[in-house]
C-alpha cells in the first residue's frame, strides 16, 4: 500500500463546497413543509405517511453528512503529524447516536439485551438457531463453488436458507430492540473460511453518519474452534472514538483512494488499532461458540476475523447486517418480506450473472 509520507493536512479544505448539500437539504425541508400545509386538514395522518417518513429520513441523513464534513474540517490540522488511532477518530454527536447509546437514556427502561449491548458492545444468544436450520444453510452454502459468492454482500437474496437464519423471528426482534425501529437485512457475509479481516470498526467504511443506525450479527452454523480463525473483539471498545473515513483519506495516496482503499489501508489501520490495544492494555476476547449461537456486535466495536491455524479448514459461520427499514427505503432500496415475516433489501445485481453461469442458489 502506498501511504503518503506527508499527509495532505489542510490542503484542499477550503475547496470543499458545501452549497449543493445545503441546497438539497433546504429543498427537502421545503417539500416536506409544503406537503403538510397542503394537507392541513389531515396533517396528523400525513406526518406518518411512509413517503413523508422516507423524506424525513433522507433529510436527516443529508444533514448528518453536512455536519460531519464541518466536523472533519475542524479536525484537519491534526493531519500534519504521523497519525495515531485518536487522530483518525472522532466522537459521534449525541443526536446521531442510536437511541441505545445516548447519554440521557434511562437504564431502568432497558431490556437485558439492550443493557448488554449498551455496556459491552456485544450480546451473546447461545442455542438460538436450531441445528436443523443451521445444517440446512451450511449444506446448501458449501455446495456453491462459485468464487464470487463469498464476496457478494447480497448473497442472502439468492439463498433462502440464508434468509431463514438471518431473518429468524428472534433475531429480528432483537435487532428491533437495538435499532428502536423495524429492521431490514441489507448485507450478508457468507464466506466459508475466516475472512482474516484485521482489526477495524465497521463504522468507518461509510461517510458521514450512515453507519450510526446499524447492527450486525455473527451466527455459528457449526461448532467453532481455534483452528478455524474465530471472531475476536475488544469488549467495550464501542465506547471509544470512532475511526472516520473522512480523516483517513487525506493520509492515502490518490491511487489508493481510487482503488480498494479499505483493503489497501487495512494493515496500516490495524497496526494503529493494535497499538491502542497494547498501550491501554485492553483484553482481546476470542469467540468460540457452539452451533446455533448468535453474537450481536455494535458498529463501533473493534473486531477482526483471526487467522486460521489450518488455512484449509472451513469455518461454519454466517454474518448479517441490519439497518432501519425506513432508512434503507430512503436510500432507494426495495424491501421484500420473507416468508417468516422479516424484511430484507432486494439485491439482484449478481443474480442474472449467477444464473447465466449455471450456479444453482435458489
Amino acid at each position: 500500500m502506498n501511504i503518503q509520507d506527508k499527509p495532505t493536512g489542510t490542503a484542499g479544505a477550503s475547496e470543499i463546497d458545501l452549497s449543493p448539500l445545503t441546497a438539497e437539504i433546504l429543498f427537502l425541508k421545503k417539500k416536506l413543509k409544503g406537503l403538510i400545509e397542503e394537507n392541513e386538514h389531515q396533517k396528523d395522518a400525513i406526518r406518518i405517511h411512509p413517503y413523508v417518513k422516507e423524506l424525513e429520513a433522507k433529510c436527516e441523513r443529508l444533514q448528518g453528512e453536512l455536519d460531519v464534513v464541518r466536523e472533519v474540517l475542524l479536525s484537519l490540522p491534526k493531519l500534519d503529524t504521523n497519525p495515531k488511532f485518536e487522530d483518525l477518530a472522532l466522537e459521534i454527536p449525541e443526536q446521531y447516536r442510536q437511541k441505545l447509546d445516548r447519554d440521557n437514556i434511562r437504564e431502568e427502561d432497558l431490556s437485558d439485551r439492550q443493557k448488554s449491548m449498551r455496556r459491552d458492545g456485544v450480546l451473546r444468544m447461545p442455542g438460538l438457531i436450531s441445528e436443523e436450520m443451521c445444517n440446512a444453510y451450511w449444506s446448501k452454502r458449501t455446495a456453491i463453488e462459485h468464487p464470487e459468492f463469498s464476496r457478494y454482500s447480497g448473497s442472502y437474496s439468492l439463498l433462502k436458507e440464508c434468509r431463514d437464519v438471518l431473518l429468524h423471528p428472534e433475531l429480528v426482534a432483537t435487532a428491533t430492540e437495538f435499532l428502536d425501529a423495524e429492521p431490514a437485512l441489507f448485507l450478508s457475509l457468507t464466506g466459508i473460511k475466516s475472512s482474516t479481516r484485521n482489526w477495524h470498526q465497521d463504522y468507518y467504511l461509510q461517510e458521514g453518519y450512515r453507519n450510526a443506525g446499524y447492527v450486525a450479527v455473527w451466527v455459528a452454523v457449526g461448532d467453532i474452534t481455534e483452528e478455524m480463525g474465530p471472531f475476536q473483539y475488544v469488549l467495550g471498545s464501542h465506547k471509544w472514538p470512532v475511526l472516520r473515513k473522512e480523516l483517513i483519506f487525506p493520509h492515502l495516496s490518490e491511487e489508493v483512494r481510487r482503488g480498494n482503499w479499505a483493503r489497501d489501508s487495512e494493515q496500516w489501520l490495524a497496526s494503529l488499532c493494535e497499538e491502542k490495544i497494547n498501550s491501554e492494555k485492553h483484553d482481546i476476547l476470542t469467540h468460540l461458540p457452539k452451533i446455533g449461537e448468535a453474537l450481536w456486535w455494535h458498529p463501533f466495536l473493534l473486531h477482526r476475523g483471526s487467522r486460521p491455524i489450518d488455512r484449509e479448514i472451513l469455518r461454519p459461520a454466517l454474518i448479517g447486517h441490519y439497518k432501519p427499514a425506513s432508512l434503507l427505503r430512503a436510500e432507494g432500496m426495495e424491501l421484500v418480506r420473507h416468508e417468516n415475516g422479516g424484511l430484507y433489501a432486494q439485491r439482484g445485481d449478481l443474480m442474472m450473472r449467477f444464473s447465466k453461469e449455471g450456479v444453482n442458489v435458489t
